[in-house]
């Protein structure tokens, strides 16, 4: 599942959440933080999972930088 980038207002900066499914339930769990480029992160993650978050920050940093509201962005 791709990662969801919301922005934490209060903060200036992108929380990161992972989704995830147990049983019939799905939710998500913050693993990271981006901020000016710089990410930090909370929990262990597999290089998979690091790699799809950069890879969709990259897509989405071009969004915001545009002015479009990329799908993966909660603002």
């Amino acid at each position: 599942m791709k990662p969801i980038f919301k922005h934490n207002e209060m903060m200036g900066r992108h929380d990161v959440e992972l989704p995830y499914t147990v049983g019939s339930l799905t939710s998500a769990t913050n693993v990271a933080t981006i901020d000016d480029n710089v990410i930090t992160f909370y929990k262990p993650l597999t290089i998979d999972d690091v790699v799809d978050i950069i890879m969709e920050w990259k897509t989405t940093e071009h969004y915001l930088k545009n002015q479009v509201v990329s799908p993966s962005v909660d603002r």
